[in-house]
């Protein structure tokens, strides 16, 4: 009975199908937003760029409002996923150094 689940605990990564394809970075499916993964095909050494976007499925995207049955939220999750065009690729930071960092983001504007 998934009423009772804690998805807090779950992640979700994708992978393509096909031979040498590795499984990507996680996300969180009740984070809602977007983000990207990337896809990794270790045989072939290709790597592609993928968009990832969580939507609350019963949200109307331009009113902002409830749509459907009853305007009630279901908790159902749209994951949509794209090839991502952008060119952006997210921040890496990598620390090969004996000292512990910490990093924090204040604001993005």
């Amino acid at each position: 009975m998934l009423n009772n689940l804690d998805f807090r605990e779950l992640l979700v990564s994708v992978r393509f199908d096909g031979p040498g394809w590795q499984w990507s970075g996680s996300f969180f499916p009740d984070h809602l937003g977007d983000a990207q993964l990337k896809m990794r095909n270790s045989a072939s050494g290709v790597s592609y760029m993928v968009r990832v976007e969580v939507q609350n499925a019963d949200l109307d995207v331009h009113s902002k409002k409830f749509s459907g049955r009853n305007n009630i939220n279901t908790g159902t999750v749209l994951i949509l996923l794209s090839d991502d065009k952008t060119g952006f690729v997210p921040y890496r930071i990598d620390n090969f150094s004996m000292e512990v960092t910490s990093l924090c983001c204040l604001s993005f504007v």
